[in-house]
Order: C-alpha cells, then sequence, then structure tokens
C-alpha cells in the first residue's frame, strides 16, 4: 500500500492505493468543535443533504442515479472523536476502469451536487424533504429508551460530568429539533461549509494523481481553514465515586461504571491501555469480567468493557438482577484491581495479544477499516496497522500493570428492574 497526501488551497487529500479491492471508496470529512447547541442542527443537515439535491430533487431521483452509477453506495454520518464532531459523506463505488463511462468524474460530481447544490429554494430547504428527515429524526430521538444499555451509558455520563462532549447525544435533541426551520437549516448550512474543516481521503487501485487534479478541478470550497481542535478531553476524579440509580420497568437492571484514566502515556493511550481493556472485559469469554460475573457466579448472560480513548474512559456494562448489585460491583472491582497487582497470567497476555492482531489483519482485508486507520493516523497520530502488531508484540507485562494503575472508577449507574 502506498500513502500519500495532497495539499490544496482548500482541502487537503490523502490517499491509499492499492490493488486489494475491486472497489473504491473516498470519504469527505467535515469537522469542527461540538457543541450541545448546534449538534441537532448538524444531524439534520446531515441527513437533508442525503435525501435529495437540487439536480436530484426527491429521494427517488437520487437513488435512481445512483443506480446509474454502477449501483454506487453514497451515504453520510456525524461521530464524535473526542472533543470534535466529524461529519463524514462517503461513496463507495466500481473501480473505474470496469466501467463503460468516466465513473471517477461522474462520483466527484455526486459529491459536488450533495454537499454544495442542496435542494434549497429562496434561501430555505425544500419543504418536503425538510419535513420527510424531521420526522425521522423525530422518531429516533423518541426511540432512545429502546435500548436501555444506550440509556444506561448516557446517563452514567450524565453524572460523571454533564459538560463531556461525550455527554452531547448524537440523535440530538427534541426540544431543539422543534425550532428548527427550513431557513434557519439553510442559514447554517452556510456557516458549516464556510467554517468547518475538510479533508478528502480515497482508497483504492487509482492515478491518484489524476483523482487530486480531478477533484480540484470539480469539487471547490473556499480556503484551508486553520481551526486546532483538541481531540482529548479529561474528566476529573472523585474522590469518592458516585452512585446513582433509576427506576424502570425492564426485566432485568443495567449497570455501568465509568472509570477515568489518568495521565497516560501517548504509547499507553494507543496500544497498552487497548490490550488491557481486552482483558478486562473487551469481548473475549476468557475476560476477567467475563470469568467472575459469567463463569464463576452467574450474575449475568454478558458482560463487556468498553475504552473511549480519547475521552480517557473505561466503561463496563453488563445486566443483572437488582439483587446482585453489591456482588457483581465487587466482583468488578476485584477485576480492576488484579490488574493493578499485576494478576495476569502470560495466557491471557499472549491470548489477547492475539486477538487483537487477527482482528487488525482481518482490517486490512476491509477497506473501511484501512481508510479509517488512515484517518486516525493522520487527524490523532495513531499508529498504522502494520506498526500497531508491532507495537502490540512489544507490550510487557509490567506495561500492563503500570497502565492498569491510573484506572480509577469514578460513577456507578444502575438501570433498575421493575420487579417483574
Amino acid at each position: 500500500m502506498e500513502y500519500q497526501k495532497f495539499s490544496g488551497n482548500s482541502f487537503n487529500l490523502y490517499t491509499i492505493k492499492t490493488d486489494k479491492f475491486k472497489n473504491c471508496q473516498i470519504e469527505v470529512i467535515f469537522r469542527n468543535k461540538i457543541t450541545k447547541n448546534d449538534i441537532t442542527k448538524r444531524i439534520f443537515l446531515t441527513n437533508i443533504l442525503t435525501e435529495s439535491t437540487k439536480k436530484y430533487f426527491n429521494h427517488k431521483l437520487y437513488k435512481e442515479h445512483l443506480e446509474d452509477l454502477y449501483n454506487s453506495y453514497f451515504f453520510s454520518e456525524n461521530n464524535k472523536v473526542g472533543k470534535t464532531i466529524h461529519t463524514t459523506f462517503k461513496a463507495d463505488f466500481l473501480n473505474p476502469k470496469y466501467a463503460i463511462d468516466d465513473l471517477l468524474t461522474d462520483i466527484i460530481k455526486m459529491f459536488k451536487e450533495v454537499i454544495l447544490n442542496p435542494n434549497v429554494i429562496n434561501n430555505a430547504f425544500d419543504k418536503t424533504s425538510f419535513e420527510i428527515v424531521k420526522n425521522d429524526l423525530i422518531d429516533e430521538i423518541k426511540s432512545e429508551k429502546d435500548s436501555p444499555m444506550r440509556y444506561a451509558i448516557l446517563k452514567l455520563i450524565e453524572n460523571m460530568d454533564p459538560d463531556s462532549a461525550l455527554n452531547i447525544r448524537l440523535d440530538g435533541y427534541l426540544e431543539d429539533l422543534e425550532l428548527i426551520t427550513p431557513e434557519s437549516l439553510y442559514k447554517y448550512y452556510k456557516e458549516f461549509i464556510e467554517n468547518d474543516m475538510c479533508d478528502v481521503f480515497v482508497i483504492g487501485n487509482l492515478d491518484m494523481d489524476m483523482v487530486n487534479k480531478k477533484f480540484r478541478e470539480i469539487f471547490t470550497l473556499s480556503s484551508i481553514k486553520s481551526n486546532h481542535f483538541e481531540y482529548s478531553e479529561v474528566i476529573k476524579e472523585r474522590k469518592k465515586i458516585k452512585e446513582v440509580s433509576e427506576e424502570t420497568n425492564l426485566k432485568q437492571s443495567r449497570l455501568v461504571v465509568g472509570c477515568n484514566l489518568v495521565n497516560l502515556l501517548e504509547n499507553e493511550r494507543n496500544t497498552i491501555m487497548s490490550l488491557l481493556n481486552v482483558i478486562l472485559g473487551g469481548g473475549s469469554l476468557d475476560s476477567k469480567l467475563y470469568k467472575y460475573l459469567r463463569q464463576e457466579n452467574a450474575l449475568c448472560y454478558s458482560c463487556s468493557s468498553i475504552y473511549q480513548k480519547n475521552n480517557n474512559l473505561i466503561i463496563i456494562t453488563t445486566s443483572i438482577d437488582e439483587k446482585n448489585y453489591k456482588k457483581a460491583i465487587k466482583l468488578i472491582k476485584k477485576a480492576i484491581q488484579d490488574l493493578k497487582k499485576g494478576k495476569i497470567t502470560n495466557d491471557e497476555i499472549n491470548d489477547s495479544k492475539r486477538n487483537i492482531i487477527e482482528s487488525l489483519d482481518l482490517n486490512s482485508d476491509i477497506a473501511d477499516a484501512l481508510i479509517t486507520n488512515y484517518i486516525f493516523h493522520v487527524y490523532l497520530d495513531m499508529p498504522l496497522i502494520d506498526e500497531r502488531k508491532v507495537e502490540y508484540q512489544k507490550i510487557s507485562k509490567q506495561d500492563l500493570v503500570k497502565a492498569a494503575k491510573k484506572i480509577k472508577l469514578n460513577t456507578i449507574f444502575l438501570l433498575k428492574d421493575g420487579g417483574q
């Protein structure tokens, strides 16, 4: 694989040239500081831009055009990355060498059509598209409690730090949604285009010099922004663990535990803590949490730990009967203490390394995973996949114990069952 950067006046273009895939992928990323005041407008905007455009003025025409482009796949999404929001427009398309027409040019024109030629009349978004997207967003926001564990995690973060970027909800807020009009959304669109930084990422077996040339001819933005973003955030530690609960009508309680990661070094943040999290509860049936909670005490069906790198957190999740709350907390604390005391076997370390490296090998055969890794290499200086595999092999037990001592329990949240 060949990595390359093309600098420019309005955006930078990053490429991965590889012959691994028959398809190619392009991602156009707009990024800015995330704020609660703007998140609902941003979600609304992202959805309406891929609902219709000025040329393809309803969703049927929009989809039919993509079918004409050899069934190309085009969509948008928003992701929180620490203190920032990434709004991404993606196209997955057949390698142009297999197409009769100039498919690459047509795909780049589609980016221009979706992002720079919105379905706007008299400084307001098309009302039909506006109402379709608004109703969909209302349904998504109202369905928040349909996923009890997701809701429990949101409540945990809210109690840890209501001002944390992680606490900003990616579905948006109903009260803010009701205030948005076609006119105000178009006003926000102009701010979005004017103020966000933009980058383009491309992967595939393409002439990347030609890709860069065509993109700059077709997709024109104002001068490149020089915003500096702080990706990493730190949630304040607590001297005493905070315990919170909420009543619900569930048949089983949802238990979530939030832990600070204090003063991580760069290598701890990039690789060591990821490996430690796998040993603790990151997906393996041999993890300490699974062993203590499920295998030895039958308190739950599943349990896991989630490493939030940019928010310096580990979040532990499980479902239990409320009567087992104290015992579950005791066992979670025991699992963390084992790591701090060095009660980690060579088998645990080697098996976890193997699991991670096997996962990285699988990601090397997935275009989306490769381009995502490259994005975080550019923005967060994360090592590329081959470099990460080498770094994981170097990690020692002493490295793990040192990092484990930086785990500090912060908040425990229990979404109680209804005793049914």
